[in-house]
């Protein structure tokens, strides 16, 4: 709400900036990799016409409203994770089939990447694995990491020249 130059009152949408969004304190509901939207503690008084008159709207409400929406599922710069048990000696099923174990050196050859993997919003929360079930999305992609070649040359370091 604001006024222009002759008095009179002027309402304004709420605009992209006015939306925070936030990881889902506890909530059964919301995975861990999803996040909902707020308003931004920046925003002000808020009103809801009814009619024609305005009337004002507590941000309690508008937020409560806000967190009936879907959650999204949204990355800070793209980060994301993928999650692998790590296989030890054991055999299938039986206890010692994954670990970690000391005095051993684990190779893990990633052969293909297939969907999103689990997003990372905030990289300061502390992140429980889990793989994101969304049927609507898909990507794949197929990564070769070649061997290293080594090019030689022989030359003479001769500065008196």
């Amino acid at each position: 709400k604001a006024s222009d130059a002759s008095g009179a009152t002027i309402y304004k949408s709420l605009e992209a900036s006015d939306i925070a969004f936030k990881t889902a304190p506890g909530s059964s509901e919301v995975k861990n990799y999803e996040v909902v939207a707020t308003l931004a503690s920046t925003v002000g008084d808020l009103y809801v016409k009814n009619g024609e008159a305005w009337t004002t709207v507590s941000k309690d409400d508008v937020n409560a409203a806000l967190a009936k929406e879907d959650a999204q599922v949204r990355t800070a710069d793209g980060a994301t994770y993928y999650y692998t048990p790590i296989k030890h000696l054991g055999d299938a099923g039986k206890l010692g089939e994954y670990g970690i174990v000391r005095n051993h050196s684990y190779q893990v050859t990633i052969q293909n990447i297939k969907g999103f993997g689990t997003p990372v919003y905030d990289p300061k929360k502390e992140i429980d694995p889990m793989v994101p079930s969304d049927e609507n999305t898909y990507l794949a992609a197929s990564i070769k990491v070649l061997s290293w070649r080594v090019v030689s040359s022989k030359v003479d370091l001769d500065q008196t020249k």
